[in-house]
């Protein structure tokens, strides 16, 4: 912020500009800290920005049903789901105790772009906190 201040204010074109524009600044604690941390700071703020997340497989399939919707509504719909690397098993029970155990079709995230499906509401919790 005091750099925005400093260098920003007063200069009215460049203001307008980055007002308008989509640009967030990331605020890095540098009062007390050295160099190598207010750069360990940045990595980890940066890198939560870019970190894929997993979304509600439901609520993102509601978000697409409202888009097609609004679309071309004589198409015929096609089921277009791209199933995890573990297909139809959960990724958890895999995972935690080695062993395929089918995934509920009521019980699915979507991360990466895929669908994954799983054996509990407890499952896909832990995957939605840790999905790597």
């Amino acid at each position: 912020k005091q750099w925005y201040q400093r260098r920003v204010r007063g200069k009215p074109q460049l203001e307008a500009i980055i007002k308008q524009s989509d640009v967030e600044f990331m605020t890095i604690n540098c009062g007390s800290s050295d160099l190598e941390s207010m750069k360990n700071e940045a990595v980890v703020k940066l890198d939560a920005l870019f970190r894929y997340k997993p979304v509600d497989y439901f609520s993102y399939e509601e978000e697409e049903q409202e888009e097609e919707e609004e679309g071309d509504e004589g198409e015929e719909e096609v089921d277009k789901r791209n199933l995890g690397e573990t297909r139809h098993f959960c990724p958890v029970t895999l995972k935690e105790k080695q062993v395929l155990w089918p995934g509920d079709q009521e019980i699915g995230a979507r991360y990466r772009e895929k669908i994954y499906l799983f054996s509990s509401a407890e499952n896909k919790t832990n995957f939605m906190e840790n999905p790597d």
